[in-house]
């Protein structure tokens, strides 16, 4: 098996355990996945952009959580405490780590993939992706892509994606790769929540920060359809 075979498959096994992790929002799953502790977390106080969440209240409002992935030194804000899950070189094929958020309107992703060498492939990772997350979902479930735009974020190549479902859910995701790791960001939510959605999207993709960079990316990606 090649690395980017062993890659895509990694990339096919966390887009499963984001099902798992979806919880009542996309009730059935995939794979069995095992959760650590998390660790490496400092909690910051407020939302994205100082308002309350969709439905107007303190509760709903996102608690920006700073998250440091220790292997990679690749950390970003997340809309609250994250279960996060490990997948080792012996029993998955790859190393990487899968940071999931169940915030109250949307679940939240961020996966770092150690991928020393890995040649940007964006579309074949997104359909990997895709086809993870899909694979147990009914028809009406399936997330498609609705517009991808193929970036450069601070010298980092990057593809950047719409999602949505026949049946109302709708999202993005971002995949960057950056040499040594492949990071993919992904937010999805139900369509009456798009506005929300998109904010909380945007406020990742601004405070993700990766090795060797001083600002974070800030290019915007295409919003939730």
């Amino acid at each position: 098996m090649t690395f980017h075979s062993q890659f895509r498959r990694l990339l096919l096994l966390t887009a499963s355990s984001s099902v798992i992790a979806a919880g009542v929002l996309l009730p059935s799953s995939a794979f069995a996945a095992t959760t650590a502790p998390q660790t490496g977390i400092v909690a910051t106080v407020g939302t994205a952009d100082g308002s309350s969440g969709p439905n107007g209240s303190a509760a709903s409002a996102a608690r920006w959580v700073d998250t440091i992935d220790a292997k990679s030194g690749i950390r970003i804000q997340l809309p609250g405490k994250s279960d996060v899950q490990h997948f080792t070189e012996a029993k998955d094929g790859g190393d990487a780590r899968l940071y999931m958020v169940d915030a109250d309107y949307a679940i939240v992703g961020f996966a770092v993939f150690d991928a020393p060498g890995t040649a940007p492939a964006p579309d074949d990772d997104l359909k990997s992706f895709l086809d993870g997350f899909n694979k147990t979902r009914s028809p009406g479930d399936k997330l498609t892509t609705t517009g991808a735009d193929e970036s450069t974020i601070d010298g980092r190549p990057a593809l950047d994606a719409a999602l949505k479902s026949s049946n109302g859910l709708v999202g993005a995701t971002r995949i960057i790769y950056d040499g040594d790791h492949v990071v993919l960001m992904v937010t999805i939510g139900s369509n009456e929540n798009a506005k929300p959605l998109d904010k909380m999207h945007q406020h990742l993709l601004a405070t993700l920060r990766m090795p060797h960079t001083s600002a974070a990316p800030t290019s915007e990606a295409p919003a939730a359809a």
